[in-house]
């Protein structure tokens, strides 16, 4: 069996360094668009609702 057979297991390869903006605390603390505004990198699932899967680059 490859090692990525499901869309969740490569996305979690391919974020594993990043932070899950929709579970970290900090992250909701901070909020998405003030991070942003600071310069801070965001990655979007593009299958995703607006909402979900959002990951900070910038820890």
């Amino acid at each position: 069996m490859p090692p990525y057979s499901s869309p969740d297991a490569l996305r979690d390869h391919l974020t594993q360094e990043e932070i899950d903006a929709g579970r970290d605390p900090v992250a909701r603390f901070v909020r998405l668009d003030v991070y942003e505004q600071a310069g801070g990198s965001v990655r979007r699932d593009l299958f995703a609702d607006e909402q979900s899967s959002v990951f900070l680059a910038d820890a």
